[in-house]
């Protein structure tokens, strides 16, 4: 789940990554755009490991109740600097 803004999310993102942008309706925000068990596996990141949103994103997934909440702190610095091509929608 790419917890950034639309407009960083079009630019490029993790491929078959989802954006789901952490805000204060981050919990019903993803319920809405994903349908997943609560102990299903889900993998949040932002910008690089000086990014609070997935975080934020991750701490509210648990209070949820999701079991699986993974925190990719690298992010997409991390992403990139390992030579991983992104996807985008532009």
């Amino acid at each position: 789940v790419d917890t950034l803004k639309p407009q960083s999310y079009e630019a490029r993102h993790v491929p078959t990554a989802i954006n789901v942008p952490e805000d204060m309706d981050f919990v019903k925000n993803f319920e809405a755009a994903v349908q997943v068990p609560k102990d299903r596996e889900i993998i949040v990141y932002c910008s690089s490991e000086t990014c609070e949103r997935h975080v934020r994103a991750a701490e509210a997934l648990e209070r949820a109740g999701y079991t699986k909440v993974l925190r990719f702190a690298a992010g997409l610095a991390g992403w990139q600097q390992s030579g991983f091509a992104f996807d985008s929608t532009n």
